[in-house]
């Protein structure tokens, strides 16, 4: 058996324990993979995985996460990225929604691509005074591998050359619906299901695709200090094998600054903070302490998020500026 490195060169550093804890953890992550990432901020996140936000907030919104997992595994920290750009418009005195997305995902050696198109038709429901979203995305995802990073020896299950995967087309559906105080969200993403295939005489398959499903909700109530709101939400993720669950509460100020907690079933617990820098301009911060076994090799987690939302028509007669989380 090849020692840990050879396979990763800087992971000489890391102690016995850890080297054990890592191959546990690389196991489960390679394993788990055709599970996308799950984000401590889902929250500020839901067009990435619904569809049909995309428009319901009646602004521009530009947004960028990146997320840095398991601090302390050295060379092999899983790290990702995603940003959508989303807008909402109106054609034929309909109202739509529409928008842009990637990802990219990093795990060692290995790297993931994706980018997607988004739509979605927007419909008010006057008994609730809500809109309710239907959306669609369609998009790619591509794999790299960069062998030519390892000391894989004369193993043949170790390539020692840079692999490109096969790129698989990508589609996603979903529904969302959302008032003043709630959202509530159905979604599913990598319909078209594929496996990345690296082309190896030893026929190595890596890192399948599977389905995503998804179902999101979230409630603002607004405590007797009018300056106060509490915001309770969830996000389910499961891809049919494995399931996720995500809840998070909030104690937002003036609609301006928040902090909380968040809590992903089995895995971790986290902290969050946040601000309206200027108004629109929202950025996050949070860090994640893990629960499981993991926590003795790594220094936990850190996610960041920027949000900028505008409106693209100016009012006419000046309002109080909404607040993005909820809308």
């Amino acid at each position: 058996m090849k020692r840990l490195n050879q396979i990763w060169p800087n992971v000489s550093k890391v102690s016995t324990i850890k080297y054990f804890l890592i191959l546990i953890g690389t196991g489960a992550y390679i394993f788990a993979k055709g599970q996308d990432a799950m984000f401590t901020h889902h929250m500020f996140n839901r067009a990435m995985v619904n569809p049909g936000y995309a428009g319901s907030s009646e602004l521009m919104e530009i947004s960028m996460l990146n997320r840095n997992q398991w601090w302390g595994w050295s060379g092999v920290s899983p790290r990702y990225t995603n940003g959508t750009v989303t807008l909402p418009f109106n054609l034929f005195g309909m109202s739509h929604g529409a928008g842009i997305a990637f990802n990219n995902d990093k795990f060692g050696v290995n790297n993931d691509i994706g980018a997607k198109l988004i739509y979605a038709f927007q419909r008010k429901i006057a008994i609730s005074e809500g809109t309710l979203g239907i959306g669609i995305s369609a998009g790619i995802n591509s794999s790299t591998f960069d062998g030519a990073a390892l000391n894989g020896g004369n193993d043949p299950l170790v390539p020692s050359q840079k692999l490109t995967g096969m790129t698989i087309f990508d589609m996603g559906i979903g529904v969302y619906y959302k008032t003043e105080k709630i959202y509530f969200g159905l979604s599913s993403t990598h319909l078209l299901t594929g496996t990345r295939d690296y082309k190896l005489s030893s026929g190595l398959d890596v890192l399948p695709l599977r389905p995503q499903y998804y179902a999101m909700a979230g409630y603002a109530y607004q405590l007797p200090n009018p300056m106060l709101t509490v915001v309770p939400s969830f996000l389910v993720q499961s891809d049919g094998k494995m399931t996720s669950l995500s809840f998070n509460t909030n104690l937002v100020y003036n609609n301006r600054i928040w902090g909380g907690v968040s809590y992903n079933m089995g895995t971790a617990v986290s902290a969050l903070f946040g601000l309206e820098l200027i108004p629109g301009i929202k950025f996050g911060l949070s860090y994640d302490y893990d629960t499981s076994i993991l926590h003795r090799a790594s220094n936990g987690s850190v996610e960041v998020f920027v949000l900028y939302g505008f409106k693209l028509k100016k009012e006419k007669i000046p309002q109080k500026y909404k607040s993005l989380r909820y809308l």
